[in-house]
């Protein structure tokens, strides 16, 4: 266990910087340890953090003396080359330490070359060369971990990894463990769809034919929201070495959670985000974009859904697509003004009266803030409804232009209006009337009501 925790700290080793305050004093601990081998990899680990210590200096240098002071004659070994690596790093500020790190040598008889080298150096106030040897073997990382980390293997000795990276090695996608852990139709349940997502994101990545992806499969298993992240890169590096119909599995299982009412909506953004990073790969997933504009607009992921509609629309222009052009300039008209793309909106609006001969519902410019225009229009379906659906038509029409006088602040017009229309109205009609009016002394009625 120890060993994988420092392999995944070697991995991590550009991004530690602003935690070295936690694992320093952890890794220093370890010195204290009975097993030798621990102690002796805590030192190797922390010499190849030295780069990074910064404040951490004084302490490190008390405890590597420490090891010093002991009777091991292979930790000493390791404690003097990481007092090299640590000179190497602080160039004339180590020379504080040359004192009481040369009395302990004294003390134990101990004579090392390249600690030597370097004290002579320091005092002599020269400057240390880049390719210094003893810089060198802590800059390269060994091999168990610079291979690739889901071998099964332990290691190898350092001139036989070498000749294995020098060979470049093809890795084959297993269409059978992606179809498996990309299969869907038993998911029912919240947590079901959250296990389907860790599996089936860990699967992409162990497959991937990205070095770099494969890499980070063992994170993934460690924290799923890694793999979630990966998942659009990890599903497009696989997609083009998979067979046409393991591409049409996939394919299905997405249908089948894109069409789940119980996934949760972090797990549809990443199907979302996958559609989208696929598309912007030219290789569009099959699926229909009225499903994903729908989807979307229910995630409130606007961009995308207007992104979708906006396709929508254009296959209504151009009649390859049967959908009701009222519903989709509909959509459109509301998305754009989730977006506060008013202009948008209205230009929407625009094209498909001169375009589309579509009948414009009044509610539109209601939608659009364009209240003059929406009076006008419920004041011209209040004067032309006719027929079985007269009062209906009346009803919407008059509790609109009511929106509209409101909105436009016009409330004698409001009251009046309220006047002529109360005593007609049902129950339901005026619970929608009595807030719109302001002045309920020009209204008395209301207030029995």
């Amino acid at each position: 266990m120890l060993k994988l925790a420092y392999v995944n700290l070697w991995h991590l080793l550009g991004n530690l910087d602003e935690h070295m305050h936690l694992v320093a004093p952890v890794l220093v601990r370890l010195f204290k340890v009975e097993l030798v081998d621990i102690r002796r990899r805590a030192i190797i680990t922390l010499t190849k953090l030295i780069p990074k210590v910064g404040t951490h200096v004084s302490a490190l240098v008390h405890h590597l003396k420490l090891v010093l002071d002991g009777n091991n004659d292979d930790l000493r070994k390791e404690a003097a080359e990481a007092l090299c690596s640590l000179a190497h790093a602080l160039g004339e500020e180590f020379t504080i330490f040359i004192p009481s790190i040369r009395k302990l040598l004294v003390k134990h008889h101990l004579r090392y070359k390249k600690w030597d080298e370097t004290e002579n150096r320091l005092l002599r106030r020269e400057l240390f060369i880049s390719d210094n040897l003893s810089v060198q073997k802590y800059t390269q990382c060994p091999p168990d971990v610079i291979s690739d980390p889901l071998d099964d293997f332990e290691g190898v000795p350092s001139e036989e990894a070498d000749e294995t990276q020098r060979q470049p090695r093809s890795h084959q996608v297993n269409d059978v463990r992606l179809r498996s852990a990309g299969e869907a139709s038993q998911r029912s349940t919240r947590e079901d769809w959250a296990e389907w997502m860790r599996h089936f994101s860990i699967a992409l990545l162990k497959e991937s034919p990205s070095p770099a992806l494969r890499t980070c499969a063992r994170l993934a298993q460690l924290q799923p929201s890694v793999g979630r992240e990966l998942f659009a890169a990890g599903f497009a590096s696989c997609w083009a070495q998979m067979t046409e119909s393991s591409q049409e599995q996939l394919v299905r299982s997405l249908k089948t959670a894109f069409s789940s009412q119980n996934i949760p909506p972090e797990i549809l953004a990443t199907l979302l985000n996958l559609a989208e990073f696929m598309e912007h790969d030219e290789k569009p997933l099959p699926i229909d974009t009225r499903l994903l504009g729908a989807l979307a607009e229910k995630c409130r992921a606007y961009a995308k859904a207007l992104h979708y509609k906006e396709m929508e629309f254009e296959a209504v222009c151009s009649k390859k697509m049967g959908a009701n052009p009222v519903t989709v300039v509909e959509s459109l008209i509301h998305i754009n003004n989730q977006l506060h793309q008013h202009e948008a909106a209205i230009g929407i609006l625009t094209y498909s009266q001169q375009h589309l001969e579509v009948q414009l519902k009044e509610s539109w410019y209601e939608k659009l803030h364009r209240w003059d225009e929406a009076l006008r229009a419920y004041t011209m379906k209040s004067s032309q409804a006719s027929g079985p659906l007269q009062h209906s038509q009346n009803l919407d029409a008059t509790l609109g232009r009511m929106r509209c006088l409101a909105s436009l602040a016009r409330w004698e017009d409001l009251s009046t209006l309220c006047r002529e229309q109360w005593t007609g109205a049902e129950p339901p009609a005026r619970l929608e009337m009595a807030p719109m009016v302001v002045d309920k002394s020009s209204c008395p009625f209301i207030d029995n009501f």
